[in-house]
């Protein structure tokens, strides 16, 4: 039998060059080597977030005449509304409810980005819907419950081919004043990064018709604040937008200003189990997402247990369990549109003594017994007034990759960052193996006691990467709009102060290159998956030699026959 070995010694060099190559190209893995800047990497494989990006944008979005506020009744009475869902799959219809002092209003739908500095684009436009006024409701007696339950007046078909993204709809009176309805733009497709909008926060904050989850302005309800809070109205925020201009709109700008393939959720989606949030390679949470549901929280757990990475650029988060509530009416059945929230009263809470872990209480707090730290690295520790400005954020170990490029030593500072809320590492509770923390900054809580501000990283046994900058006004440092301005030094017209810096932004960036699959390998951890890679074409090189030279040391002996 004719062995292998003699056979290849009769073939050609350059026979033999090609198998050689072959092999090497097919054995040499390019993620192995170091990788190249995420925004190059963009240029060759432009994702929907930057062609989105590179249309014409506009600053109309911004309103030129807002409502006025009605302190009384906590509302805009000459235009207001509120859409029938907090997120809608790209190509579903939306329905909107409107109440107006104006015999007509038109609707214009905007997608908040960058789009060149302009921060929004022009969507579609709705002309001349018919106007009505309707009343007040009145508090539900037990709970506090107020629920506006107007009728439709009118539904947006949205486009296929929209992309996933805040969305704010601009309503304009026929009289001339103007508010918001925000709603988020689900996208089917997966994505590098999901960003987390925090509406239930919006809505525990809203006290649009006299009751909250924090206070309780009517008469015909007596509680201290409601226990229960419904969609199904305006927000009393800004204009109706919530909370969303506050503090997750300069990460948006940002985000989307840099490229970053991002697409956005809203809560309640994170309480359909049908939605995964393993088809992203992060996870952001943005500003201040302080009420979770169990069903959220599994969610959350279960991803960075399968790997997905976490990015906290936030406070107080995951603080209070919180139930969600279906609506009923006219034969529909519109799930989580109501959310239920007892805190302190959790002993009224009718799941009280039956279904223990979905009360409504903290989740440190028994009988949840479910520390945020345990998750999130840290966890809520005090506030302050947030119109007295933010503490400088201090670096505690300048010597991790979270700090490259920045310049940044020991002890350095970034001006206003902490704020209003803070988080810190609670040495009452359990953390996470490896819990490494990258910057303490002192504060004064609102009690006038000396406190710290914590910012965490550590990795989880599943390799995930959970970051928690333990502060409210992280954006603030990305990108300065932020409508908080308007809040600024009560009493004074002065503007908010910018707290944009480029070792913020940088930081940033060096986290969200980590999360995605190219970005550890940078990273000394992987640095052997090269060096071995390099080893395996040293040899391969040497028996190449070694091949070439016995079939030229064949063919001369050959030849003196």
């Amino acid at each position: 039998m004719k062995t292998l070995m003699p056979q290849i010694f009769t073939m050609s060099p350059l026979l033999i060059w090609g198998i050689l190559a072959f092999f090497l190209l097919s054995t040499f893995n390019p993620l192995s080597a170091p990788s190249i800047p995420l925004m190059k990497q963009a240029v060759n494989n432009v994702n929907p977030i930057q062609r989105e990006n590179q249309l014409p944008g506009t600053t109309d979005w911004q309103l030129s005449n807002p409502a006025p506020y009605d302190a009384k009744t906590f509302d805009y009475p000459t235009i207001e509304g509120y859409a029938w869902t907090t997120s809608v799959q790209a190509g579903d219809e939306v329905q909107f409810s409107v109440s107006t002092t104006s015999p007509s209003f038109s609707a214009d739908i905007y997608r908040m980005g960058w789009y060149q500095g302009k921060g929004g684009r022009l969507m579609q436009s709705i002309a001349t819907i018919q106007g009505h006024t309707f009343p007040l409701p009145s508090p539900e007696a037990e709970t506090g419950l107020i629920e506006a339950n107007w009728p439709v007046a009118f539904t947006l078909k949205t486009n296929p081919g929209w992309i996933s993204g805040m969305y704010m709809v601009k309503l304009t009176a026929s009289h001339g004043e103007q508010s918001y309805i925000p709603f988020v733009l689900r996208s089917s497709k997966p994505s590098d990064f999901a960003f987390i909008h925090a509406v239930n926060t919006d809505e525990a904050y809203n006290t649009w018709g006299g009751t909250s989850l924090y206070s309780n302005f009517t008469q015909s309800f007596k509680g201290p604040r409601a226990f229960k809070v419904s969609f199904d109205r305006p927000f009393e925020q800004d204009s109706g937008a919530g909370l969303f201009f506050w503090y997750e709109y300069p990460m948006v700008r940002w985000l989307e200003q840099h490229g970053y393939d991002v697409s956005y959720l809203s809560d309640p989606d994170l309480q359909n189990t049908s939605y995964s949030l393993q088809n992203y390679h992060g996870l952001l949470i943005v500003g201040h997402s302080e009420y979770w549901s169990m069903q959220m929280r599994d969610a959350l757990e279960m991803a960075v247990n399968k790997g997905v990475n976490l990015a906290v650029f936030a406070a107080n988060t995951l603080y209070w369990q919180i139930r969600y509530e279906p609506r009923h009416i006219g034969g529909q059945f519109i799930p989580e549109r109501i959310l239920v929230c007892y805190k302190g009263d959790g002993h009224r809470d009718p799941f009280h003594g039956k279904e223990n872990s979905q009360l409504t209480v903290q989740f440190r707090q028994a009988p949840l017994n479910r520390p945020e730290q345990t998750l999130l690295g840290e966890m809520y520790a005090g506030n302050w007034e947030p119109r007295l400005g933010g503490f400088p954020w201090v670096v505690a170990d300048a010597s991790s990759w979270v700090f490259a490029g920045t310049g940044l030593k020991n002890g350095d500072s970034l001006p206003g960052l902490v704020g209003y809320e803070y988080d810190k590492v609670d040495s009452h509770f359990p953390v996470p193996q490896g819990l490494e923390i990258l910057a303490s900054s002192p504060v004064v809580d609102v009690s006038k006691n000396h406190d710290e501000s914590d910012t965490t990283l550590y990795t989880a046994a599943s390799g995930a990467r959970v970051f928690d900058a333990g502060t409210i006004e992280w954006s603030w440092g990305l990108d300065s709009n932020s409508s908080i301005e308007k809040f600024w030094s009560p009493g004074s017209n002065s503007p908010h102060p910018s707290l944009v810096n480029k070792a913020s932004q940088k930081i940033t960036a060096n986290i969200l290159q980590d999360f995605l699959p190219t970005g550890r390998a940078s990273q000394s951890q992987d640095n052997a998956s090269y060096l071995k890679g390099s080893i395996l074409l040293i040899v391969i090189a040497l028996l190449a030699y070694f091949v070439y030279r016995d079939w030229v040391l064949r063919k001369l002996a050959a030849k003196r026959k």
